[in-house]
């Protein structure tokens, strides 16, 4: 009986003499699969893998070398975007905190917001609740008690003969008093999407290359090993650079920034968390409480990528993410790699990147190859 040693040189062996096919994508690798015989299929998708790891971290590097100040200077206008917006949010869905009174009539009315405006002329807003308010507003919105004070809004609405204080046609002036307005001065995040990915950018480098080494041990049969398990255990860094990359750019070059701003915000979240694991967590840790706050200033688009967020952030590493990164980039073990594929069998590991994360079909592609993360 052949050892467990031999038996995996002969099966690399197989995949060196047996597998000729070339594919450029998992796509045509999924289209072709009942075509592949199953010691062809892992060395087929590495190869892809490994191709497609090499652009990204080239892409990287040439959106890392475009105008430097252009991704902190847009986040921030992002930031200060999204404040006003985050105000009007909270005020929909805390109305308790606040009473309102048309002047005019002395009369209470409904707090309103800018969509729905039913009286013209001043509304004063009364406070009542001030601890609530601004703790919701902070922990649930991501806009803290220096970003804002309690002010004047001017806006205008169109006349109606059923809005009190406006005119029949034509524009009416609406004035709130003791509204929460932005103090844009006083709104700064000390986060720099540029800086951060920059950090990463040489262990990103020795991930593509230690994946382009393994691909060529596998290739020539002196790979002692796995290739399933490698799979296993490359796919999820994989699929967390591509989507990075990806979302860099949308964030860092002007022709590809989205055109709506909480999108903007998005994408520069990904571009963060989706790199982080590939450093040790100490170096990762200090941006997450500033990416933290970004992810409560685009809720409710965020919302489920919270356990994406708390997994990628996590001291605990409950799910072994930068334990992942370390070995894969070592890449010294095979037993390291089946270690790591057992451990993306487990269900729960999978479903906290389940949602809004991933938007290259290789998520797809993967998952429907059997290949889990």
């Amino acid at each position: 009986m052949l050892s467990p040693i031999l038996l995996a040189l002969s099966g690399a062996a197989l995949a060196q003499f047996q597998c000729p096919d070339n594919y450029d994508s998992l796509a045509s690798i999924y289209a072709s699969r009942a075509n592949i015989s199953a010691q062809c299929l892992d060395p087929y998708i590495l190869k892809v893998m490994s191709t497609s790891m090499g652009s990204s971290v080239a892409r990287y590097q040439a959106a890392l070398a475009r105008d430097q100040d252009y991704p902190q200077r847009t986040l921030m206008q992002g930031i200060r975007i999204a404040v006003p917006e985050q105000i009007e949010e909270s005020l929909r869905f805390n109305g308790r905190h606040w009473t309102c009174t048309w002047v005019e009539n002395n009369e209470t009315i409904p707090c309103p917001i800018n969509a729905d405006i039913k009286y013209g002329g001043l509304t004063r807003w009364n406070l009542v609740e001030p601890s609530g308010f601004e703790q919701s507003l902070e922990t649930i919105f991501g806009v803290p008690r220096g970003w804002y004070n309690l002010g004047v809004k001017n806006l205008i609405t169109q006349g109606s003969p059923d809005k009190p204080g406006c005119p029949a046609t034509g524009d009416c002036a609406v004035v709130w008093e003791g509204y929460p307005v932005p103090l844009y001065d006083q709104i700064i995040l000390p986060i720099d999407p540029r800086s951060s990915v920059q950090a990463t950018i040489g262990n990103l480098q020795k991930l593509d290359q230690r994946l382009a080494e393994i691909l060529t041990g596998i290739q020539a049969g002196t790979f002692i090993g796995s290739p399933r398990n490698v799979t296993h255990s490359f796919a999820l860094p994989y699929l967390m650079v591509q989507q990075a990359v990806q979302s860099y750019e949308e964030v860092a070059l002007p022709e590809k920034v989205p055109p709506r701003n909480r999108a903007y915000l998005i994408s520069t979240i990904k571009s963060i968390i989706l790199t982080m694991p590939a450093i040790p967590y100490e170096q990762a840790s200090g941006v997450f409480e500033n990416v933290e706050q970004l992810m409560r200033l685009s809720m409710y688009s965020t919302q489920r990528m919270w356990p994406t967020f708390q997994a990628a952030t996590s001291a605990a590493d409950e799910w072994r993410i930068y334990e992942q990164f370390r070995k894969v980039i070592a890449g010294l073990d095979p037993a390291d790699f089946d270690q790591i594929a057992l451990l993306t069998t487990h269900p729960e590991r999978q479903s906290y990147m389940q949602y809004d994360i991933f938007t290259t079909p290789d998520y797809d592609y993967l998952r429907l190859l059997g290949r889990s993360w």
